[in-house]
């Protein structure tokens, strides 16, 4: 299902992605690939579009697209502090009322355990004033399900598990999170990011 714009014809979108240690060159290449198609698709969809790019580590900050993908990795991960981030600005440039929001998320999957709860409950919080909230996770060691023996729908929350899965990451504590509104998807290789566009949008062949 394709998400359902309101009345005004601006949108502004929030590229939120995770830059500590472990987001590889690689890594970030995928996620620069998929945020690129994302925009051009939202780009014909408003007249007028704004995009904001928020990186974290364990703190987290509105950057540049420059900055936002050539920022050296360093540290560890606290996925809320992005998204807390996020929310400020909204509350203060972004009101619900006159905005279409959308917020990608890319990150490898790793955060703070402490951390889960709070970035889950951020999470569903943006999901009531967005058009659309998409976790993204670039994560080369899982196995996509698609490249198993039986393809599986990964939209699917009752898809919850498949190899080096944990019932305590952010993957599958966003399940109850789920529907028409919030999203997630595996990123394993450059080549997903396509057939991952269209699974989102519900675009057809």
């Amino acid at each position: 299902m394709k998400p359902k714009s309101k009345e005004n014809s601006a949108a502004v979108v929030f590229f939120v992605m995770d830059v500590s240690g472990s987001m590889t060159t690689e890594k970030k290449y995928i996620a620069r690939s998929y945020f690129f198609l994302l925009y051009q698709f939202l780009r014909h969809k408003y007249d007028r579009i704004e995009v904001v790019f928020i990186s974290h580590t364990v703190n987290a900050k509105r950057v540049t697209e420059d900055e936002f993908f050539k920022r050296i990795s360093v540290g560890g991960t606290m996925m809320s502090s992005g998204l807390e981030v996020e929310m400020e600005i909204i509350k203060k440039e972004y009101h619900p009322d006159s905005w279409n929001i959308y917020t990608f998320y890319a990150g490898d999957g790793e955060n703070w355990p402490d951390d889960n709860e709070k970035a889950i409950n951020l999470l569903s919080t943006l999901k009531e004033n967005n058009q659309m909230v998409v976790y993204a996770e670039i994560n080369e060691k899982r196995v996509h399900p698609e490249e198993e023996e039986e393809v599986l729908d990964w939209t699917n929350p009752q898809f919850v598990s498949w190899k080096a899965d944990q019932p305590d990451s952010i993957w599958t504590l966003c399940v109850p999170l789920i529907d028409n509104t919030f999203k997630r998807t595996l990123l394993t290789k450059a080549g997903q990011i396509w057939p991952t566009f269209k699974k989102i949008f519900g675009a057809k062949e």
